[in-house]
């Protein structure tokens, strides 16, 4: 037997408007999505940029918290998907991206 239930209201009415302005303000994406902002940015051709990028973390170092937060503020303290100055420094910032294995296992490195 099928049962329908009431919408929930916030279904109904869809999602709720920006509290800003979008037309002159640009909202920081949060850690747990920062590395799309960063894969953008260097396909963009601005891989330099990135360390600068991931210094937005030193907030949380300074703080003391000593961790990688899911959200800048609240969520999870200690969160892997938060991780994104772990992968980007080392691969856009060493260049560790631009490069391939010569040879399977260790080994040197090729040019990109």
């Amino acid at each position: 037997m099928l049962v329908l239930g009431v919408m929930p209201l916030r279904a109904a009415m869809g999602p709720p408007q920006p509290d800003w302005d979008v037309d002159r303000e640009v909202v920081a994406a949060q850690p747990f999505f920062r590395y799309v902002v960063h894969d953008a940015v260097a396909a963009l051709g601005g891989a330099e940029h990135v360390a600068r990028l991931c210094r937005d973390w030193a907030g949380a170092a300074d703080g003391g918290v000593g961790h990688l937060p899911e959200t800048w503020s609240g969520g999870s303290l200690c969160h892997g998907w938060s991780a994104t100055p772990s992968r980007d420094l080392p691969l856009y910032t060493l260049g560790a991206g631009r490069r391939h294995p010569a040879s399977p296992g260790p080994g040197r490195a090729a040019p990109g």
